[in-house]
């Protein structure tokens, strides 16, 4: 629940991993500058599998980011800069 901001004066890459923490569906779901953008989905069957999912998103220059986690959480997150 913590924005972050892109202060870096270029686009930043930003490569976030996540793995299952129970049944069902997972998403990570990005918010840029208040707007939802294209979240990141997945389901599983059970937790003992560890499933995991992961994608990236493009930060615009001065953009504030939000990522909310459903189901799932942050096994790593990554910055292209």
């Amino acid at each position: 629940a913590t924005t972050y901001y892109n202060t870096t004066g270029k686009p930043i890459v930003l490569n976030i991993q996540g793995v299952s923490a129970g049944s069902g569906n997972m998403t990570i779901e990005p918010t840029i500058n208040g707007t939802v953008v294209n979240a990141i989905a997945g389901s599983f069957a059970n937790s003992s599998g560890n499933t995991s999912i992961g994608g990236n998103i493009l930060i615009p220059v001065s953009a504030s980011y939000l990522l909310t986690l459903s189901n799932c959480t942050v096994s790593s997150v990554r910055e292209l800069r």
